[in-house]
């Protein structure tokens, strides 16, 4: 069972090899430019991109609790929520 398995998702991946290297070599006789990955780059864009939605959603949960301060304003601190 186990050698069916195996040899099932080899032919998986040289099918797949296969398909890759046949679009990269269709690339390279068209003179088209094969693009790479920068992994670096890819992580650090996440990165920055998690960053400002956290600060985005800090600053849209600020503005809820000042609205809900708005609303439940009736002249005295009490129902008041610190920012």
């Amino acid at each position: 069972m186990e050698t069916i398995i195996i040899c099932t998702l080899f032919g998986v991946f040289i099918l797949f090899s296969f398909i890759t290297g046949l679009s990269y070599g269709v690339k390279l006789r068209n003179n088209n430019k094969i693009e790479t990955i920068n992994p670096i780059k890819t992580i650090n864009n996440a990165i920055k991109d998690k960053r400002i939605q956290n600060e985005e959603e800090k600053k849209n949960q600020e503005l809820e609790t000042m609205l809900e301060n708005i609303d439940n304003y009736d002249g005295t601190e009490t129902g008041q929520k610190e920012i």
